[in-house]
C-alpha cells in the first residue's frame, strides 16, 4: 500500500510540475560531474505519453572521473518487475562547457549541458532505435536533490515520460568530527 502512494505521489509531483517551475532562484547551479560524482539513487515512474502507469524503477549510481579525463556514470536500473539493467554513460567536456559522450558498449550520442541549476541531457535508446530520449533535471535548493524530467520520443512523437527523483546522501559525518 505505502509503494502505491508513493508511486500516486510521485505521479502527483510530476502534475503539479507542470504549473510551477522546478528551477528556483535559490537553487545552487548543477555541475553534473559534482553532482553525480560518488554514489545518487532515484526512484521513478514511466508512464505513457497517453496517460497510465507503465512501470516504477529505482536507480543506483556511482560516477567516477578517470585520469584519462572522462568521466563515467554506472548505473543499475531496477524495475517493478525485477528485471535490472546494468549501464554507464561515457561522457568528456565537450570544450563548450558541457559532456558528451556514449553508452558503453552501445553507439549513440549522448550530450549533458548546464544552465544555472538546469541539466538538459539527450540520447537514444540502445535497445529501441527510432526513439530519442530527452530529460531536464532540476537541481533543487538543497543542492543534493534532482527533479528529472523526460520525454521520450519516437519519430519525434511523444511516447512515455519518465518523472523521477535523484538524491544525493548526504555526507556521513565520523564520530571524530
Amino acid at each position: 500500500m505505502a509503494k502505491i502512494w508513493g508511486v500516486a505521489g510521485l505521479i502527483l509531483l510530476s502534475a503539479s510540475c507542470a504549473s510551477a517551475p522546478l528551477a528556483t532562484d535559490t537553487a545552487p547551479a548543477f555541475d553534473p560531474v559534482e553532482f553525480f560524482s560518488g554514489d545518487t539513487q532515484g526512484e521513478g515512474v514511466l508512464a505513457f505519453a497517453s496517460g497510465g502507469l507503465d512501470a516504477r524503477f529505482t536507480v543506483r549510481s556511482h560516477g567516477s572521473r578517470e585520469e584519462d579525463g572522462r568521466f563515467i556514470l554506472r548505473q543499475t536500473i531496477t524495475w517493478s518487475d525485477g528485471r535490472e539493467e546494468e549501464r554507464a554513460f561515457i561522457l568528456t567536456p565537450d570544450g563548450k562547457g558541457g559532456l558528451e559522450g556514449y553508452f558503453e558498449g552501445e553507439r549513440g550520442r549522448v550530450t549533458l549541458t548546464s544552465a544555472g541549476s538546469v541539466g538538459h541531457l539527450r540520447h537514444g535508446l540502445p535497445d529501441t532505435p527510432m526513439a530519442r530520449m530527452e530529460q531536464f533535471l532540476y537541481l533543487q535548493p538543497d543542492g543534493r536533490t534532482l527533479i528529472n524530467e523526460g520525454t521520450v520520443r519516437v519519430l519525434g512523437i511523444p511516447f512515455r515520460r519518465l518523472h523521477e527523483i535523484i538524491v544525493k546522501p548526504a555526507e556521513v559525518q565520523s564520530a571524530d568530527g
